[in-house]
Order: C-alpha cells, then structure tokens, then sequence
C-alpha cells in the first residue's frame, strides 16, 4: 500500500497542507519550527487511529493482489468510514515477524540505543521468523526494539543448531548414516547491510553464549558498545528494518539524519530501500543531503502559514521540482498541490 494523495489540516503550525500524486520516497522539508515533525506525528497517529478525522484527507493505493482482493478496488479514501473498515482490516492482522507485509514502519526522532537485557534461554527455542506478532510492534521506542531484534538474531542462530540436531537424530534413528545439508547463514544478511552501512568494518558470527554482537575492524575484533552513537543508531534501524524485510509498507522516518554524519545519512536511507520492495516512505528532514538525494521522487517544503485572497488558510506544500535537463531544484506551486480554493489554478 501507499499513499497518493494527502490533505492534512490543523497539525498546528501546519493550518493546511496538501499534495497529490506522491511518490515511492516522500521528503517533507523545512526549517527548524515550521512543523513538519508534527505534521508527521499526525499522519502516524491518523493512520494508527484508523476511523476518518474531517481535518486528513487521501487516497491510499494498493501496491499488492493481496490489499486489492480483500478491498474489492485499488483504491481506499481516508475520508470514507467503510474504507477505513477495510483499511483497519488490512493493517490489524498479525504477521509473522518476517513477512511484515501491508502494514506501517515508524522510526521516531528518539533513537538512541540503551543497555540491553540478556536474552532468558529456553530448551524450546522458536524461531522468531516462526512467531506472529501484533500489528503495532513498529510502533514502540526504539532502544525496545533492538533488543527484540537483538534477541531474535540470536534465536534465530540457536533455532537453526537445534533444527539441524533434530534432524541428524531422526535420520540417524531411521538408519542414515549421513545427512544432505541446504545450509543457509541466517546472519549473511545482517553482515552484508553491516557491510554497507560500516565498511570496512564487518560483523563477525554473532555469538548467543556471549550475548552480544561484535565486528571486525582490520585483525581486531570489537564489541558493538565501542561504535559511535551515530554508527550503533543505524545499525538498529537497518537490523530491525532486515529482521521484519517490509514489503507493500508505509514507512515514517522522523529526522533520518539526526546525529548522522551525511554520508552515514545517505547509506541508511539507500539500505533500507534496497530492503523489502515497494515500500513508501516519509521522510521528515532539513537535510540539504536527503533533500537533494530524493530529488526526483516527491519532496515537499513546508511554507509558513499565510492565507488565500478568500481568507482561508492557504495551502503551505511547495512541492520541488528538478528543472528539465539541467540546473537547480525549481520550487513551485502547481496544479499537483491544490490550493484552498479548492485545486482551481489561480489566475494569473
């Protein structure tokens, strides 16, 4: 699913704002103050809500055969209550852990990484790939989910020694005295992003016995704790991002770039849409970075409240445009953000 078109008003400072014909990476930009953290803050907490609110308007998008069957259309209006029915339908259902499918991704501007609890070993370890989780999980704090994420890595390698024990012991009672192994390395993914995200640093076979994760850097090894802020935030993100692998999401990223040198910034962002595919994601930022790296998806500035020729709140997206060929990024108003007259263009 995505979002196509959106009008949202009163998400003080924002009196209105609206655009349409969204694109897969969504920038909202602006100064520090101009609202756009709140702004948001109420789409989360509208699409969270899941009953119609006078003051958000859109149209969500169905991006899988799977949203359009149940939907009988491709299309759902936030405004309408019997499509918002089926909209808490589709968002309300549990998912396994790794098949987060048709749902919402939040990661709020608090991202910071606190200690974490061992993990309580059990003689039944399940494979938290295996296990259905509520559909609001992606909407607790994040120093809570890297723990969950922590913890599920290191399950996930236990339930993998225990699967194949279990095996070899069933084989071996039915008289083999040898066993064909379709190997997979449950982490190779989680080195690979690490890889990306750090390089040259490289993450080394997380060990359960030890509960932590350690890299490599050159012919040292080092625990996670010795990364920077910066470094151990996106590893949490880009982790907690691979466990779950969204596809067909809605994903809100507050400030991507806080605490985030830009390069760091950039790797992040282009990670985790080489995650999942065909995801959306809203991105609030005032990084020229972020800003200049979605130029030709939709990025929206934030203008500060002022009022049409009939008195009403005007319409404070400004959408930004590359001009044809060459040059600078073109801010304009246009067609695609209608007004409060209604979407008519104005005169000229």
């Amino acid at each position: 699913m995505r979002i196509r078109d959106l009008s949202i008003r009163n998400a003080l400072p924002v009196q209105y704002f609206s655009v349409e014909n969204l694109a897969d990476v969504v920038v909202i930009a602006g100064p520090n103050g101009v609202g756009k953290t709140r702004l948001l803050e109420r789409l989360v907490n509208h699409l969270r809500n899941l009953n119609p609110d006078p003051n958000v308007e859109g149209v969500i998008e169905a991006t899988a055969p799977e949203e359009r069957a149940p939907w009988g259309k491709s299309t759902l209006d936030l405004a309408s209550p019997s499509d918002m029915a089926l909209f808490r339908t589709t968002l309300t259902q549990s998912r396994r852990r790794q098949q987060w499918r048709s749902s919402l991704v939040n990661f709020e501007s608090d991202r910071t990484v606190t200690t974490i609890q061992p993990l309580q070993f059990s003689w039944d370890m399940v494979d938290p790939n295996e296990e259905q989780i509520g559909w609001e999980t992606t909407f607790g704090y994040m120093r809570d989910r890297f723990q969950d994420t922590l913890h599920s890595m290191f399950r996930m390698i236990e339930a993998q020694k225990q699967g194949y024990g279990t095996r070899a012991i069933e084989l071996g009672r039915q008289g083999f005295a040898s066993m064909n192994l379709n190997y997979t390395d449950v982490m190779e993914p989680f080195k690979e992003v690490f890889t990306l995200l750090l390089g040259p640093k490289e993450l080394v076979d997380p060990s359960a016995r030890l509960q932590q994760l350690q890299y490599r850097m050159g012919d040292e090894i080092f625990p996670l704790q010795s990364l920077s802020s910066g470094e151990r935030e996106v590893v949490n993100i880009a982790f907690g991002f691979l466990l779950r692998r969204p596809s067909d999401c809605i994903v809100l990223f507050d400030e991507p770039e806080l605490h985030l040198h830009p390069e760091l910034s950039h790797r992040l962002t282009q990670a985790l849409q080489r995650i999942g595919a065909r995801n959306q994601f809203f991105l609030s930022t005032h990084s020229p970075d972020v800003i200049t790296a979605a130029i030709d998806q939709s990025v929206i500035f934030i203008a500060p409240p002022h009022t049409s020729a009939d008195g009403e709140p005007a319409n404070q997206a400004i959408p930004v445009d590359r001009a044809p060929l060459i040059g600078p990024p073109v801010v304009r108003l246009d067609h695609r953000c209608p007004s409060s007259t209604g979407g008519r263009t104005p005169p000229a």
